[in-house]
This record gives C-alpha cells, sequence and structure tokens, in this order.
C-alpha cells in the first residue's frame, strides 16, 4: 500500500530512472517519473497524489529601469504580469512585499556620517491600495516598513533586514551605491491557524485598482541626510517581489494601515480612532527637531476608549513601560537603530502593539504630557478597520462566490464586518 506520508523528491540529476508505477510502494526519494523533456512537464503521480503547485512562492512583479526611476520621480508598480489565480485555480493572496534595489548616495568630499536607517528613506511616498480605494501603506517611507515590521514581531532578522552601513564622515568625494533592499511581511510571520493570513490581500483586489495600487517616489533629497550628501538615484534595475499565498478560496482579513503623522500640541486625541488600533507609538525621525530619541517629554496620562491606561507617568516611567511590553515576546531583540541610546529610547508606547486582533484597542484614544521641548509629537500608528461594503462586494465579484465568516480558530461563523470573510464559491474547488 501507499503511504500518504511518503515524500516524492525529485531524484538527482544524472541517476538512472525508471517508470514508478501506480500502486507499487515508492519511499523517500523515490521518482515518481523520468521528466522527459526537462522544465515544465508532469509527472504521473500515484492515486492519493493530486497535481498542486506550491502554495506558498515569491514572484517577482516587476522590474524597473534607472530610466524609469530617476532621484524624485514616483514610479507606478507594474503588477500586470503576475495572475492573480495560479494553474489551479488557487486565488494569490500578498502576504510580503520585497522591495530590491541599489541607492546612489554622493559624496562632495568634506561631509558628516549617514546612518543606514536614514539612507533607508531613498523609499518615500510609499502608497498600497485596492480597489475600495483603502490605503494600508499611506504615503510612509520605507523606516516606517522597517520599524513597523520590528513592532509586530519583535524581531529584526539579520538576513532580510539588514540596514546599510553608515556613510562614514569625509569618505571623499565619491560615489556610494547602497544595497537599500527591505522586506515588509504584511501578514504576521510567527502566527498559527487562521491568523496566519490575518494582513493579507488578495492580489486580485490590488490589481483591480489599477496602475497606481502599488507606487512609491525615488527620494529626491535624502532625508535627514547632512551637508556634502546629495541623491544620485536607483542604480541599475530595481525589483519589486512578492510573497503570495494560493488559496482555494479568497480569503479578505480586515483592513489594515501604517501611517505617520505629527501633532504640535502636547495633548489631543490620536487619528483615525473610529477603527481598532493595533499599536500607536511616538517615534520620530532622526531628522525631525529634537532628534529621534525621546529626551524631552514630561508627565504622561493615556486613555483609550474612555479608560485610564497609564496616568502621571515619568519620562523613566513611559520607557520602562515601552521595553516590558515589548519583552512580552521571548523573541524579542534590539532594533536598528537600537531602541535605547544614551538612556533615552526611540519608541514611547501609547498603546503597545497587541500581536492579537481580539485584544486591539477600539475607541478614541487621548494623550498628554505635561511638557515636551520639540516642536511636534510624531506618531508611528497601525490601525485596522472593520469590512466596508466596497471590498466585500468586490471579493464577491472577484471571489466568484458568497461572503461567509471565518473565527479566529478557523471555524466559519455569521459574516460581520470585524471578522475574517471568506469568498465561498459554490463549488469549492477553487473554479468559478
Amino acid at each position: 500500500m501507499h503511504n500518504p506520508n511518503d515524500r516524492h523528491d525529485s531524484a538527482p540529476v544524472n541517476i538512472p530512472l525508471t517508470e514508478w508505477a501506480p500502486g507499487l510502494t515508492h519511499f523517500v526519494g523515490d521518482a515518481c517519473a523520468t521528466p522527459p523533456n526537462g522544465i515544465g512537464t508532469g509527472s504521473p503521480l500515484c492515486g492519493d497524489c493530486s497535481a498542486r503547485g506550491p502554495a506558498k512562492n515569491w514572484i517577482r512583479a516587476d522590474q524597473i529601469s534607472a530610466s524609469r526611476l530617476t532621484a524624485g520621480s514616483q514610479v507606478n508598480v507594474d503588477l500586470r504580469g503576475v495572475l492573480p489565480r495560479d494553474a489551479q485555480g488557487r486565488f494569490l493572496h500578498v502576504v510580503g512585499i520585497r522591495l530590491v534595489g541599489t541607492y546612489r548616495y554622493v559624496t562632495a568630499g568634506s561631509n558628516a556620517s549617514f546612518t543606514g536607517y536614514q539612507q533607508l528613506a531613498a523609499w518615500q511616498n510609499i502608497v498600497l491600495e485596492d480597489v475600495s480605494g483603502w490605503e494600508y501603506l499611506s504615503n510612509v517611507d520605507a523606516r516606517d516598513l522597517l520599524d513597523d515590521r520590528y513592532l509586530r514581531t519583535g524581531v529584526q532578522s539579520t538576513f532580510v533586514d539588514t540596514v546599510p552601513a553608515t556613510i562614514n564622515a569625509n569618505v571623499g568625494a565619491q560615489n556610494n551605491d547602497v544595497d537599500v533592499s527591505i522586506y515588509f511581511p504584511l501578514t504576521r510571520p510567527y502566527a498559527k491557524g487562521a491568523d496566519a493570513m490575518d494582513g493579507s490581500i488578495p492580489l486580485a483586489l490590488i490589481q483591480a485598482r489599477g496602475d497606481a495600487a502599488f507606487r512609491f517616489t525615488a527620494a529626491g533629497s535624502p532625508a535627514g541626510a547632512p551637508t556634502g550628501i546629495t541623491c544620485g538615484g536607483f542604480q541599475g534595475t530595481t525589483e519589486v517581489w512578492l510573497e503570495v499565498v494560493a488559496l482555494p478560496t479568497m480569503v479578505l482579513a480586515q483592513p489594515w494601515q501604517v501611517r505617520t503623522y505629527n501633532d504640535v500640541n502636547t495633548q489631543g486625541n490620536a487619528q483615525n480612532c473610529d477603527r481598532a488600533t493595533d499599536y500607536l507609538t511616538v517615534r520620530p525621525y532622526p531628522e525631525d527637531n529634537g532628534g529621534q530619541y525621546c529626551n524631552d517629554f514630561g508627565i504622561a496620562t493615556f486613555q483609550a476608549a474612555g479608560n485610564t491606561i497609564a496616568s502621571g507617568l515619568t519620562l523613566a516611567q513611559q520607557q520602562e513601560r515601552t521595553i516590558m511590553a515589548l519583552s512580552d515576546d521571548p523573541r524579542v531583540t534590539d532594533s536598528v537603530p537600537s531602541i535605547l541610546s544614551g538612556g533615552y529610547s526611540r519608541f514611547l508606547f501609547l498603546v503597545p502593539p497587541t500581536r492579537s486582533r481580539s485584544a486591539m484597542v477600539a475607541g478614541t484614544i487621548s494623550y498628554q504630557w505635561t511638557s515636551r521641548t520639540r516642536t511636534s509629537t510624531r506618531f508611528l500608528h497601525r490601525t485596522v478597520a472593520g469590512h466596508i461594503q466596497a471590498r466585500l462586494d468586490a471579493a464577491r465579484a472577484y471571489g466568484g462566490g458568497d461572503v461567509v465568516g471565518m473565527g479566529a480558530d478557523g471555524s466559519i461563523v455569521a459574516p460581520h464586518k470585524e471578522a475574517t470573510a471568506v469568498i465561498a464559491p459554490a463549488a469549492m474547488n477553487g473554479k468559478k
């Protein structure tokens, strides 16, 4: 009898193979057939195996020439070359994006140092939206992507999230070509079960928005760069890759948004409080007045949905609250730039990252500091909204079925605005 748990690995090159006959036992390392014509050819499968491609994959969506992406120009990423469904009819869902490119910073000969974190601002005004007009990424730059990834995972990989090396002071008059590639997961990399698709976006709904669905600007002037450094633009070919998951039905997670904004007041309400808040943190840019470390915030009081969640906190206590929230995850590592420098943190949480949709704050978030030296407070804010009718209608149209809800445990529930929606075709075989 065939064991359905057997692996069907490809055999090494140049080893003679014989045709595998259905009904005969085969083991790890056995090949089901000799591919007669090389790449792209199929092979017979045993009765318990059905032909299917990988459920998770990386696809290169666009290659952007340097002439198309000069310094200061905006580019609309061309997503038309990626089919929204695979050969088995499964729906592709975007779960990650990788921007791959080399950016040129030109030093005049006399310059101060320029950190790798600041160099990531080569990617500016990044917008990602779907057919309903909802903006997931709302005019952020790559530093926001890096920090959002860290706040959601507590981990900064030294491989996929390597920050460029610092351009040292007075390196001479030269071109400094820097790898500014960055990976941004839409979902939570460590999530399991139904939560693993939380944050994903059906590719069809992004493509249906048209040419401007995913766009960004090449920096024309380097954010926070010292005198003596100018922008030379992206060099060679810039690539955009999509990490996709293929599913037999279309899954429509609640729409999220990452954005940054300033408030000149020392007290007020956070923006977009008609949504749930995944996290809300003070997070200045290095070039902001006062610098990137929060050394000038006085006694703080925070309220959420009418509840006082922190009151009378000194700056040291605000920092301690932030570090303890990050340390809830045993995988947490230091960020880049470092969370602490000179005794001060570059994050101050109003609402710490929840890492669970059911635990998110829903309601008005208010803040008050008794004092602040800098001229404004920059927030990094991730929110999650309920489904709107335009997105559900689009999902029905492109998903070819009716909407049902999915609970956190993967169970089918009545559809409502705060549940992950599943577009269930009449024939659950992934085909219309």
